[in-house]
């Protein structure tokens, strides 16, 4: 069990570099869109943006796990 605890720590790693520049990314893109007046369906839109692509973020991190479990 504790032979295994690199390669935990490691993936862990992994996957939180792989949503902290996920997320830094998107942050960074969303701050250069022109800004708009505050509307409902504006809000919305962001949420489903940034909810897509923490979604996609997720994929990538399982794709990652899988393909170290295949080695």
């Amino acid at each position: 069990m504790l032979s295994r605890l690199p390669i935990a720590l490691a993936l862990m790693g992994l996957c939180v570099t792989i949503h902290a520049s996920g997320v830094s990314w998107a942050l960074q893109h969303l701050r250069r869109r022109p800004r708009e007046a505050p509307r409902f369906w504006t809000g919305v839109r962001l949420f489903v943006l940034v909810s897509t692509w923490i979604v996609l973020l997720h994929l990538a991190d399982s794709e990652t796990v899988l393909f170290d479990r295949i080695r």
